[in-house]
């Protein structure tokens, strides 16, 4: 039983600093710490510390900002039953990439789009820079697909500005890799 006391130490510490969810630490401003859902609450993603909804006055079926409002992440639902026929989840992101588009002035896409395979999901992502209101923003979409489920998928918009980019972007990620159906 000796032996066991130093084990449960090192788990308790590493559960308490949020290692061990959602692949540990986001970035340096926090891991895991908080799950919000969907309208419909289809789908929940997990958000650092100090992350709150916004208001209702928002077209997204998700939407939070980081305490400072130097982040946001809102979230779209779509099932395929909903989806006219042929129109593809891929289609889906290029059409809310367009949208943005239409609404932003300089806007350049920021490398290229890749797609990766994360605990039981498939994400798309693609980093686009642009400027609204004499401000400049990155934004990065993210289609969420769900191997156990084809029938649900969403697409995450995130921004943040360019200055923070390399320390908010870990963060974004996390929290769209954190994407997990709830039915």
């Amino acid at each position: 039983m000796r032996g066991l006391a130093p084990v449960l130490a090192v788990v308790v510490v590493l559960a308490s600093t949020g290692c061990g969810l959602v692949d540990g630490v986001f970035g340096e401003k926090g891991g895991c710490s908080q799950y919000f859902s969907t309208a419909d609450g289809s789908i929940e993603l997990c958000f650092p510390s100090g992350w709150h909804e916004s208001g209702k006055d928002h077209p997204y079926d998700l939407s939070c900002f980081s305490r400072s409002k130097d982040m946001m992440t809102g979230v779209f639902v779509y099932t395929r039953e909903d989806l006219a026929r042929g129109y593809t989840p891929q289609a889906l992101l290029q059409e809310q990439i367009a949208d943005i588009r239409s609404k932003r002035e300089r806007f350049t896409i920021m490398g290229k789009q890749t797609t990766t395979a994360h605990d039981g999901k498939r994400l798309t992502t693609a980093v686009y820079s642009a400027e609204k209101g004499g401000e400049a923003y990155y934004y990065r979409f993210t289609l969420i697909e769900f191997v156990d489920n084809p029938d649900v998928v969403a697409v995450a918009l995130q921004n943040t500005f360019p200055s923070d980019w390399a320390e908010n972007e870990p963060i974004l990620d996390g929290i769209t890799r954190s994407a997990r159906l709830t039915r």
